[in-house]
């Protein structure tokens, strides 16, 4: 996980007069999300785990949808085991 917490850039955060927080630096965040990815084999719950760890609100990422990503992980998982395993 230490490695991981490397690749992403801290967050600059800046709060305005509504107490609306913006992610300052999200463009250089963004940025990194493919190296992340690649570390990761693309694991939503690894990328999360990071975002989560270095304070980055995960909704500011554009690219990353937790939900969905988890969907299309486990229809790859399932087709990828597709007769590996028969119970019958």
């Amino acid at each position: 996980m230490s490695d991981l917490l490397t690749i992403l850039p801290k967050p600059v955060m800046a709060e305005d007069e509504y107490g609306s927080i913006t992610v300052i630096n999200i463009q250089e965040i963004e940025v990194a999300m493919p190296k992340l990815r690649e570390a990761t084999e693309n694991c939503p719950a690894c990328i999360l785990a990071v975002l989560r760890q270095m304070e980055i609100p995960v909704p500011a990422i554009r690219s990353f949808n937790f939900t969905e990503e988890c969907k299309s992980w486990w229809a790859d998982f399932n087709e990828a085991q597709d007769g590996k395993y028969n119970y019958y």
